[in-house]
């Protein structure tokens, strides 16, 4: 779907796996932020970013999300920069 540039489609399908819960749900909450940084809708990543830290903040989701959005200069108000295995 993001080939063909149906990134609404994209992002409800991925969401849709968030349902399975675990490592998947957090996979699945940053793939989203991946297709709105590929659509070039970087407020709606920068929003989903922040939700992976919250959502998931003992991930290694959640220590990507922070990476990037310190990357991109985005005041961090919480999240895991370490993640547990």
């Amino acid at each position: 779907m993001v080939a063909l540039k149906q990134y609404g489609k994209a992002v409800k399908t991925v969401q849709g796996l968030e349902s399975v819960g675990g490592n998947t749900a957090a996979q699945a909450a940053l793939k989203v932020a991946d297709i709105y940084r590929i659509s070039s809708q970087k407020g709606k990543e920068v929003t989903q970013l922040r939700l992976v830290l919250v959502r998931y903040p003992k991930s290694g989701q959640s220590s990507e999300a922070h990476n990037r959005l310190e990357n991109y200069g985005v005041a961090l108000t919480g999240g895991e920069a370490k993640a547990e295995d």
